[in-house]
């Protein structure tokens, strides 16, 4: 459960700063993400 949680959590806020990102762009989705997937 922990590694589970873990790997979760830093995909929501890579997922939740991509979509501040894109809203910050006028909702165009960055061609190159700061983070790597």
């Amino acid at each position: 459960m922990g590694f589970l949680k873990g790997n979760y959590l830093p995909k929501l806020i890579v997922t939740s700063d991509f979509i501040t990102q894109s809203k910050l762009l006028g909702g165009r989705t960055p061609q190159t993400p700061r983070v790597d997937s």
